[in-house]
C-alpha cells in the first residue's frame, strides 16, 4: 500500500447517517434483471402494463431509457429501485411531498435478533423481537395486493415496485438481523453501528455489504453483472440448495439472518469498532484477509437466489 494513501486513510474521519438501505441500485437492478430474464413474454407484458399505471411512471420510472434497451425492461429495473428514489433528501434540496409520501422506512428490514454464544447468559434474544411491521410481513401483504382484482391499478403498480425492491432487500443478509451484545445493547441496526476496515479505509459494515456487486447503474453494467452471475457454475439453479429448503418469506428472512451471522459477523468475531460520531482509520482493526472474498461470493449467491425467487413469484402472480 502506498504510504501516502495509508497516511490518508489513517487520518480519515468518516461520518454517516443511519438509514435502511439494502443493496444499492446495482444490487436491486441486478435482482430485477435476473427475474426479467426468467419471465415469459406474457408475464413481461402484464407487469409492464401495470407499471404504466404507476403514479410516478413518467417522472421517475420511464426516464433516461438507454439506447438499444427495451423500454419496458428498463422501467422494470427502475421500478426495483423506486423505494429508494422516494426517500426524503438529506442535506440537499427537499423532494416534493408527492414523491416522499410513499416512503416507508420500516418496510425495508426485519431485526431478527442475533446474540453470540458467549453473550447468551447476559443478553436475552427473546427480549428483542422484531416490530410487527417489517419486510417479512409487508411482502405477504404486497403479494395479496398484487393478486387482488378489486384493487386499483395505480395502487397495484406501487405495490409491485415495493415488491420488487423488498424481494431484493430480504436477501441482503444485514437487512434481516440485528446484533445484540453488551457492545450493542439496543442492537447494531443491521451493521450500521459497526465499523470495519477493508484495506485501509473504514466503512460501515452495512454499507460494505450494500456495495459488494459494484456501484454502476447503467444498463451495460447491470447486464454484465447479471451475465457474470448466470455464467457462474456454482450459481446454477440446481446448485442453490436453499431454493428447495426454504419456501416462505419468514424462512427466507431467517436464511438471510443465518448468512449474516456466519459471513457478515463471522459468528460474532468480525474485527470491528463501534461507530461513534467521528472515527479514524487507526481506531478500527484491519479486516480478516479472507473476509472480502467470502463476502463477494455470498453477495452474488444471495442476488442469484433472489432473482430466481422473484421470477417464480411473479410467474405465480401474473
Amino acid at each position: 500500500m502506498n504510504s501516502t494513501l495509508r497516511l490518508a486513510g489513517l487520518a480519515l474521519l468518516f461520518f454517516f447517517t443511519i438509514n435502511a438501505r439494502a443493496w444499492n441500485g446495482t444490487g436491486h437492478m441486478t435482482v430485477a434483471e435476473l427475474a426479467w430474464r426468467k419471465m415469459s413474454s406474457c408475464e413481461r407484458k402484464a407487469v409492464s402494463q401495470l407499471l404504466r399505471q404507476h403514479p410516478h411512471y413518467a417522472e421517475l420510472l420511464n426516464t433516461n431509457v438507454p439506447k438499444n434497451v427495451e423500454r419496458d425492461e428498463w422501467v422494470f429495473l427502475r421500478a426495483a429501485t423506486w423505494p429508494d428514489m422516494i426517500r426524503p433528501s438529506r442535506g440537499t434540496t427537499p423532494k416534493p411531498e408527492h414523491i416522499t409520501s410513499y416512503h416507508r422506512s420500516e418496510w425495508h428490514y426485519v431485526n431478527l435478533p442475533y446474540v453470540a454464544p458467549w453473550d447468551r447468559n447476559v443478553v436475552d434474544a427473546a427480549a428483542h423481537q422484531p416490530k410487527e411491521t417489517n419486510i417479512i410481513e409487508r411482502l405477504g401483504v404486497l403479494e395479496g395486493v398484487l393478486k387482488s382484482k378489486e384493487t386499483a391499478a395505480s395502487e397495484r403498480a406501487v405495490a409491485l415496485s415495493w415488491y420488487l425492491h423488498l424481494m431484493g432487500d430480504l436477501h441482503q443478509p444485514l437487512h434481516a438481523v440485528a446484533w445484540f451484545s453488551p457492545e450493542f445493547p439496543t442492537g447494531d441496526m443491521g451493521g450500521n453501528s459497526v465499523a470495519i476496515k477493508p484495506q485501509s479505509m473504514p466503512v460501515r459494515l452495512h454499507s460494505f455489504w450494500d456495495d459488494l456487486l459494484g456501484t454502476g447503474e447503467s444498463y451495460t453494467f447491470i447486464d454484465h453483472v447479471a451475465d457474470t452471475i448466470e455464467a457462474n457454475p456454482l450459481l446454477e439453479k440446481g446448485k442453490l440448495k436453499e431454493l428447495k429448503a426454504h419456501r416462505t418469506y419468514q424462512a427466507w428472512g431467517e436464511e438471510s439472518a443465518d448468512f449474516a451471522e456466519a459471513f457478515a459477523y463471522l459468528d460474532g468475531r468480525v474485527r470491528h469498532a463501534v461507530y461513534r460520531d467521528s472515527l479514524s482509520a487507526e481506531d478500527v482493526p484491519d479486516l480478516n484477509l479472507s473476509y472480502e472474498a467470502n463476502a463477494q461470493s455470498v453477495a452474488q449467491r444471495r442476488v442469484a437466489v433472489a432473482g430466481v425467487r422473484l421470477g417464480q413469484k411473479l410467474k405465480s402472480i401474473f
